[in-house]
């Protein structure tokens, strides 16, 4: 539970969602400190990885377009501010979503 938290709080500026809508599986952790303890995921929580998981499956990687040039971005991570996000990127006006995360 500890190693899919913290890669879901890694991802949290890509997927959009807030330390808020996550609540739910970070309560998950409190209780026993050992790391083999049984736990049981809540209804909430369940319902917290639904949306991580939609979240993911709305988000999309892109092969690079060799004509648009590539953009080397750093965003500021606002669940962890010592550890900011960066990726790899194209903006392309042609699509809905104007940036293609490489």
């Amino acid at each position: 539970l500890q190693r899919l938290l913290g890669a879901i709080n890694h991802i949290g500026p890509v997927t959009g969602l807030t330390m808020e809508e996550l609540r739910p599986l970070f309560v998950q952790l409190q209780g026993d400190p050992d790391l083999n303890s049984p736990r049981q995921l809540m209804e909430e929580s369940q319902q917290a990885l639904t949306e991580v998981a939609h979240a993911i499956e709305k988000r999309q990687s892109y092969r690079i377009q060799k004509e648009l040039e590539i953009d080397f971005i750093i965003i500021p991570n606002s669940y962890q501010p010592y550890q900011p996000f960066a990726a790899l990127m194209q903006w392309d006006v042609s699509m809905a979503d104007l940036f293609r995360v490489l």
